[in-house]
């Protein structure tokens, strides 16, 4: 029997462990990382997309099964998944550029990151680390995707929002009637 918030465990995991499937990778053709491959992006990153190449990096290490390095500043070589910003792309938009190279384009960080996460979601739903090439344009439907904590009330851990930020949710609401007068729960808060 499950003990009390013992759910809350599985709402933390971000990556699931093993999810390759080496006989179904036999069976599918594509662009394949193999631990050959580099993450890359420009030098100029910010908090946000500087947390989504290492959460990449920790994706391929936890769900493929493979160790890539990290290579910040790095160029859009072969065999290498380049992270970057594309102003031109519309408002809420991402690419993804397939071919002896992964590149992921954001309108900004937060889109780049959702377009790391697509990659992420391609490659479980093939059960292996292999894309189909070609260049792919998405836009987020909703500007503002809000959801409440599935834990305890207020208790937002980093791998649940890290879990969130995943399943495209990008707010969350945050009570401050408490707030106020509790300098902890405002340095809470604030972080």
């Amino acid at each position: 029997m499950e003990r009390p918030f013992d759910f809350e465990k599985k709402l933390e995991v971000v990556h699931k462990p093993g999810r390759i499937n080496r006989q179904r990778m036999s069976n599918l053709s594509g662009t394949t990382v193999t631990s050959e491959w580099k993450i890359t992006a420009n030098a100029d990153l910010g908090e946000v997309l500087e947390l989504a190449v290492y959460d990449l990096q920790d994706y391929f290490k936890t769900s493929m099964e493979i160790e890539l390095d990290v290579e910040i500043p790095g160029k859009s070589d072969a065999k290498t998944i380049f992270i970057g910003i594309d102003d031109s792309l519309d408002e809420r938009s991402f690419s993804i550029k397939v071919s002896d190279k992964i590149e992921i384009y954001g309108k900004n960080e937060r889109y780049a990151a959702q377009g790391i996460y697509a990659l992420e979601d391609e490659m479980n739903l093939n059960e292996a680390p292999i894309v189909e090439p070609g260049v792919k344009t998405l836009k987020c439907r909703f500007s503002v995707r809000e959801i409440f904590t599935g834990m305890r009330l207020g208790k937002y851990t980093d791998k649940h929002l890290s879990m969130l930020a995943h399943a495209g949710f990008n707010a969350i609401p945050v009570g401050t009637r408490d707030v106020i007068e509790n300098q902890e729960r405002c340095d809470e808060v604030n972080d």
